[in-house]
């Protein structure tokens, strides 16, 4: 999954190479377009529920000092538990909006690098010129041969027959 930070302006991502790569993919590029969409909306989320938090911390202290007083909190108290709702039904909204976010996030694929060839098919498939064919495997080692590549012993053929 690509990081969020790569739709976001802001934050030194350039969604244009998002879109790039998605051409090159032939996948729609419409779905950078709806994450950055759906992160703006979540970050507008966010918002509201940290305003609504801050007045809620606010409201917490103001009741604080007004009991420390001795005087009558219960308009306040009233107040805090509607804000306490509105702080769930922000919280909630805000997960909704998340999960939506992230399962178009995941439609998306990681970035094609520049030097990947691109096509619609396998066919006209084309190995770059820097791709050689796998090695030929070599005479696979008997067991001497890399005990005897070693310093530490030295086996020879008379050896190896007095030894079985």
């Amino acid at each position: 999954m690509l990081d969020i930070n790569l739709f976001r302006t802001d934050r030194g991502g350039d969604p244009e190479i998002i879109r790039e790569s998605q051409r090159r993919r032939f996948k729609d590029v419409g779905l950078v377009d709806k994450v950055i969409e759906l992160d703006a909306e979540w970050r507008q989320v966010r918002y509201q529920l940290d305003s609504i938090l801050r007045e809620f911390n606010i409201l917490n202290k103001e009741i604080a000092t007004l009991r420390k007083s001795g005087q009558n909190t219960d308009q306040q108290q009233e107040k805090s538990k509607d804000m306490k709702k509105s702080i769930v039904d922000a919280e909630e909204l805000e997960k909704s909006v998340i999960v939506t976010r992230d399962k178009v996030l995941c439609t998306i694929g990681n970035l094609v690098h520049d030097s990947v060839p691109c096509f619609k098919d396998e066919l006209p498939r084309v190995v770059p010129l820097d791709m050689q064919d796998p090695l030929d495997m070599q005479d696979p080692l008997d067991m001497q041969d890399p005990l005897g590549m070693h310093t530490c012993c030295e086996l020879s053929q008379d050896t190896a027959d007095n030894v079985a």
